[in-house]
């Protein structure tokens, strides 16, 4: 089991500053700074932890990347085979897990550290490939580009500092 752990950390090799933490129990998240352990990874796949990894590095490159799919605005859950179709048909390079909400992950894994902005570019034109609702890949681009949002703790940061809602095509 312990190579196991070892092998879904080095899928999701990320920042070395600071990570994430969810504790279902007390409906909390925390950010934390350090690297991540072997141990917060063993939690996480144990179901006692949440964990977030902020995917881009300091030197602007991911070892992985998602598509993050959900149906907020319905009560019906994402029908994940119809999603699998789509990505084979595409030939995509994506793996399909299922979220605690009924949504889906589309995770593309790199087998060496890529540059963060190809990824956002691949990811942003595959979401439109597939169909799938949320933020374009212009808007992604504008968010990378002027307030340098990589991750989804940076999108709540820039969210709650107002700077979003300040760039063209954002705000009301």
């Amino acid at each position: 089991m312990t190579s196991l752990i070892h092998d879904y950390a080095a899928l999701f090799a990320g920042n070395l500053r600071s990570y994430g933490q969810y504790n279902a129990k007390t409906d909390r998240a925390v950010t934390e700074k350090g690297e991540p352990t072997i141990e917060h990874y063993q939690a996480h796949i144990s179901g006692e932890m949440g964990l977030g990894i902020v995917p881009i590095s300091d030197g602007g490159t991911v070892m992985f990347g998602a598509i993050d799919v959900d149906a907020h605005e319905s009560e019906d859950d994402i029908d994940h085979q119809a999603l699998i179709r789509k990505i084979e048909q595409h030939r995509l390079p994506l793996v399909v897990c299922r979220s605690k909400r009924g949504g889906a992950h589309c995770y593309l894994f790199g087998s060496e550290w890529l540059p963060a902005k190809v990824v956002i570019r691949l990811l942003s034109s595959w979401r439109d490939m597939l169909e799938i609702p949320g933020l374009g890949p212009k808007k992604i681009k504008a968010l990378y580009e002027k307030l340098n949002v990589a991750s989804l703790a940076d999108l709540e940061k820039a969210c709650k500092d107002d700077k979003v809602a300040a760039l063209d095509g954002f705000g009301t």
